[in-house]
């Protein structure tokens, strides 16, 4: 067990070694990262851990070869310092070199060590499919050999890689098994909140916020037991921050962002990439409780961090979001041609990067909102079409964007009169909404559809009315939403 120990213990001080040797030759990348390096390293608690230092994979008899593996460990942690100092694409040819070494070797927990950084190396670099490939290389050969510490982050990681390329079916399956997995090694307490933090990645994906909401407490009481003001707790506030704000808990959402904000200022400083993510946050969640001006201060100075740190693919789709949120302020302002200049620009981005093609259904629903708010209903029905059929072939036909785009084209047909061509895509868009949408966007379509089915006749019109009032309860709940009950009211009033 001490030569275990002592073993697990020198990889974890040649991993720190190369990473204090790469910050003291820092560039102006691994400078920007060097706030969180420290929290990525590999724990050295893992080397106190009885069970998996003694768990079957056990060393070659052959003293050479064992002398090659423990050589080969210590270069794996070397190389994972330097992707942690944020040098991927320098570790990503050595690594490959040691998995074809630790392939020789037949000597599988090593080779499923290997493949797990090359997984983590590819999703740096945005290669998702090799990164897909890798992780299950490296689940075979950590299933093989019973190297079970390695098996829940794998599990963990295909939750979220396959959850990242809009593939629910597929991270439910790992969900379960990664479930499965850490209950047959006790329930550690730090796998747990890793498993529900990635259940409600994977839920929140899938438009689920309610349930998403659900998880992300749950590692959230879990990271605040064992590691309270860490860099996790930080981001599972700023994990809750969205969904709360998604499903209408505004003053939670508020509470946790500017939780989450406080943590990591006082680790990253006030320029990093993850603050700006925390800052779009609570930009989001001033919008929602009416507050332009504060939404705008806030996505500002966000814009201003992703413009100076945004270059490659993930950084550049943060970037867009950052804009298409400066568009619907711009939007709720009435600004529509100022608000269609930012939504082309988040399209443009979204269009070049590979992961960004799902949420260019979303940039082109706001492009055809604008455009039908200025009168321009054809270009808009035909962008609103075009969303939907993109929307329904990426993320499924329940998702959140189709939503959007089905209660766009029937809104375009109220506008045009043709309240029977409006009435299907609004009863499949309420239908969707009532999946887990915000209250307010619940009461949109509902209201819309009111208005469709009070122009069909006599028969509709009870249910018309129905839709109406509820549509402006929720209205009146939302602090965001004083036009939207003027025009419930109206309706209402107008229909006694």
């Amino acid at each position: 067990m001490l030569d275990l120990r002592t073993a697990c213990l020198q990889r974890r001080r040649t991993e720190l070694s190369t990473l204090i040797d790469l910050l003291l030759q820092a560039d102006a990348k691994t400078i920007a990262r060097a706030h969180t390096a420290p929290a990525a390293l590999s724990p050295i608690d893992d080397c106190d851990d009885l069970a998996a230092l003694q768990a079957p994979n056990k060393l070659p008899a052959d003293p050479v070869a064992r002398r090659t593996i423990s050589d080969s460990r210590d270069e794996l942690a070397r190389l994972r310092a330097v992707v942690i100092a944020g040098r991927p694409k320098q570790a990503l040819e050595r690594t490959v070199a040691l998995s074809a070494k630790a392939a020789a070797l037949g000597y599988r927990p090593l080779v499923a060590e290997v493949d797990l950084l090359i997984s983590q190396l590819h999703v740096r670099t945005g290669d998702y499919l090799a990164a897909h490939r890798h992780l299950i290389a490296a689940l075979a050969a950590a299933t093989a050999s019973h190297h079970d510490e390695v098996m829940v982050r794998l599990l963990i990681s295909l939750v979220l890689t396959s959850s990242d390329q809009q593939q629910p079916t597929t991270a439910r399956d790992f969900a379960a098994l990664a479930e499965a997995t850490v209950e047959r090694l006790g329930n550690l307490p730090a796998q747990r909140a890793s498993l529900h933090y990635a259940a409600g990645y994977m839920l929140s994906n899938e438009g689920k916020y309610v349930a998403a909401t659900a998880e992300y407490e749950r590692a959230l009481a879990i990271r605040e037991r064992i590691a309270p003001g860490g860099l996790d707790v930080a981001r599972t506030f700023g994990a809750l921050a969205h969904t709360y704000d998604e499903i209408g808990r505004f003053a939670d959402a508020r509470r946790m962002g500017e939780r989450s904000l406080a943590l990591q200022e006082a680790e990253l400083g006030k320029h990093h990439p993850e603050i700006a993510t925390v800052l779009t946050n609570l930009g989001n969640i001033a919008a929602d409780e009416g507050d332009l001006a504060l939404a705008t201060t806030y996505y500002r100075r966000s814009l201003a961090i992703r413009e100076h740190t945004a270059r490659s693919g993930d950084d550049q789709l943060q970037l867009a979001n950052v804009v298409n949120n400066l568009g619907e302020v711009a939007y709720e302002q009435a600004r529509y041609t100022e608000a269609i200049t930012f939504h082309r620009r988040a399209l443009a981005i979204r269009e070049q990067v590979a992961r960004g093609v799902p949420d260019v259904a979303m940039s082109l629903a706001n492009i055809a909102r604008a455009q039908g708010k200025q009168g321009a209903h054809a270009q808009a029905l035909a962008n609103y079409e075009k969303s939907l059929a993109l929307a329904e072939t990426e993320l499924g036909k329940e998702h959140p964007y189709v939503g959007d785009a089905l209660q766009g084209i029937g809104e375009c047909h109220l506008t045009a009169r043709n309240f029977a061509g409006a009435k299907p895509p609004l009863e499949r868009a309420l239908a969707i909404r009532k999946l887990g949408a915000r209250p307010v966007e619940v009461a949109t379509v509902e209201l819309a559809l009111a208005r469709a089915l009070w122009e069909l006749g006599p028969k509709e019109r009870p249910r018309a009315l129905e839709l109406a009032r509820a549509a402006r309860t929720m209205f009146a709940a939302s602090p965001a939403s004083k036009q939207q009950l003027a025009e419930a009211d109206g309706f209402l009033r107008e229909r006694r």
